[in-house]
């Protein structure tokens, strides 16, 4: 009897056991899923995605940027540095060039085969260029930007054009700051490059950028007055796609 007891003991501590580890595989696999989907979530937007990755690679022990006092990790070029271009400025135009944009300072710096060191171009003096994809970058189409004078803006930056048409235009001004690392717990210099992203939308009989909050009531009634937008706004691609729910809402709204 005793050593029938012992047993079905030990069978039933063993069952136990076997279901508690699926238990706790089932609740790994749920997290991870989580985990992936927010970070999936959170970094839609592709230079974003971008500047993640770089910072991934960089994991701590790689080169840094000096930016005041700081030591910086990442990278404040908007997809990386030198991209095949043509920039058009107010003090003259360069074409088949490569170009890197600086997000955090908004400086464009200009390449060609003569010069060594490239030519700066501030951000108010730009009226427009544009990036080409490259091989190794997460966007298939060229970029096309443009200097805050000609969308009427009075920021301190530059525009890409995301989409445009006969009532309303939609752009996007991408911004660069000094962010904490969440990892380091020595190094008090120690910062990284966040990227920061904020639409902006122009009425061409206005002719003067607005900032578009992204928030479902706030756009219904910035065009309340034009059409019914509630569709757009409360569809859950609005939350997951954003920017391509916001072409398709200026498509509409263009109509």
């Amino acid at each position: 009897m005793v050593v029938e007891f012992s047993t079905t003991i030990f069978l039933f501590i063993l069952y136990q056991i076997i279901q508690m580890k699926k238990l706790l595989l089932f609740l790994i696999v749920c997290s991870s899923a989580y985990k992936l989907n927010a970070q999936a979530a959170s970094y839609t937007d592709p230079a974003q995605a971008y500047l993640r990755l770089a910072l991934e690679k960089n994991d701590g022990g790689g080169e840094t940027v000096r930016v005041g006092t700081y030591k910086v990790m990442g990278t404040p070029y908007l997809f990386g540095e030198q991209h095949k271009s043509s920039i058009y400025t107010k003090d003259g135009n360069a074409t088949n060039v490569k170009l890197s944009y600086n997000t955090y300072n908004q400086q464009i710096e200009v390449y060609n085969e003569v010069q060594t060191k490239p030519i700066i171009k501030e951000w108010n003096t730009i009226d427009s260029f544009y990036i080409q994809p490259g091989k190794t970058v997460e966007f298939s189409q060229p970029l096309f930007f443009v200097g805050a004078a000609q969308i009427g803006s009075t920021e301190k930056c530059i525009f890409q054009v995301v989409s445009t048409g006969k009532k309303y235009n939609l752009y996007k001004k991408y911004k660069s700051e000094l962010g904490y690392v969440s990892t380091n717990y020595v190094q008090s210099e120690l910062r990284q490059f966040d990227l920061n992203f904020e639409y902006y939308y122009t009425d061409n009989q206005q002719k003067t950028a607005k900032r578009l909050k992204l928030n479902s009531n706030i756009i219904k009634k910035e065009f309340k007055a034009v059409k019914d937008i509630t569709a757009f706004v409360e569809d859950e691609s609005f939350t997951n796609n954003t920017e391509f729910s916001l072409i398709k809402l200026f498509l509409y709204l263009n109509e």
